[in-house]
């Protein structure tokens, strides 16, 4: 298993340290606990900076892996206790593994989906999609969606309430 450090640019203190390869949608700007200067999280992207690509693999790839998981232990299972025709193991399997992937899939999406809303609500303030080009990260157009069309600060979705302290864990998914 891998570690990541993420490391505030400013004072160089260590901000945070995970396991794995962590993907979350939210406002990658945060705030250093320790300095208090403003750095780009670089394990949370709004949905906008992600590619179509990236977006499709960030919907399926848990529940994907999860139905293969569960084909290959059904089968293997199957096969080899109940001395069943691979066939069979096989295609029952299937059915299990399609099973596991629609409730996994559809248990996570009104999560998903609510962090996938919040992300397209502050993309539409003209100012936060500066801040983020800004920061090097490229926006992607999404079908049905403006983005960066407000411009009267009264009416941006962004306040300072959005830029998050590095301990916030209110944008984890998993």
């Amino acid at each position: 298993m891998t570690y990541h450090t993420l490391k505030c640019p400013h004072c160089r203190k260590v901000i945070n340290r995970v396991t794995g390869s962590p993907d979350y949608i939210g406002n990658p700007i945060r705030k250093c606990p320790w300095c208090g200067g403003l750095y780009i999280d670089s394990f949370t992207r709004e949905w906008v900076t992600k590619s179509p690509y990236k977006r499709f693999m960030f919907l399926i790839e848990k529940p994907f892996a999860g139905a293969f998981l569960s084909f290959i232990l059904i089968a293997g299972i199957l096969f080899m206790a109940a001395k069943v025709n691979i066939i069979i193991s096989l295609i029952v399997g299937a059915v299990i593994a399609i099973a596991v992937f629609i409730v996994w899939y559809f248990v996570r999406k009104p999560s998903i989906r609510e962090e996938i809303d919040k992300s397209i609500e502050r993309t539409k303030s003209a100012k936060y999609v500066a801040l983020l080009k800004n920061a090097g990260l490229k926006i992607y157009k999404i079908k049905g969606v403006e983005i960066g069309t407000i411009n009267d600060e009264e009416n941006s979705s962004l306040q300072d309430i959005d830029i998050k302290k590095e301990k916030d864990s209110s944008l984890t998914l998993y």
